[in-house]
């Protein structure tokens, strides 16, 4: 990989893995506290004779699942190794181990990693606009 800038010396590939580590880090820590807790679980009254509780996944929580199971196995794969895994996450309905997750285009056919491009979104800062254009600038055509 070439590097942005070479003064600097990050290249893409380091820049895109920073922003990912910290994508994760800030969303695993946002799980980890007590007001997130409450924003992915609901509890629900689930007594029949008297008061019981229960905890069912809201939206919020139904769309973390798929991020989590990405991210285990991803580790299941990478760092644990086949026939290594912790726990294995079956399809009730068939008791089959629950397929890889992948990134899929509208017509639901996977995309590769070369096929994806990221780019500042309408929440970016400035500083990341800037950012992106110098590498954009800097990138062979």
């Amino acid at each position: 990989m070439k590097a942005v800038t070479p003064a600097a010396g990050i290249g893409r590939r380091t820049l895109v893995l920073s922003v990912v580590a910290g994508i994760l880090f800030a969303a695993l820590l946002s799980i980890a506290t007590e007001s997130a807790r409450a924003a992915y679980t609901a509890r629900v009254d689930a007594g029949v004779h008297g008061t019981r509780y229960e905890y069912e996944l809201t939206p919020m929580g139904k769309d973390l699942i798929t991020m989590v199971t990405a991210l285990r196995q991803w580790g299941d794969r990478w760092v644990l190794g086949k026939g290594n895994e912790p726990v294995l996450v079956l399809d009730r309905r068939t008791g089959r181990p629950v397929p890889r997750v992948r990134i899929l285009d509208e017509a639901g056919a996977p995309i590769r990693g070369s096929d994806l491009e990221v780019v500042p979104g309408p929440g970016a800062s400035a500083a990341t606009r800037a950012r992106y254009r110098r590498m954009r600038a800097a990138a062979p055509a």
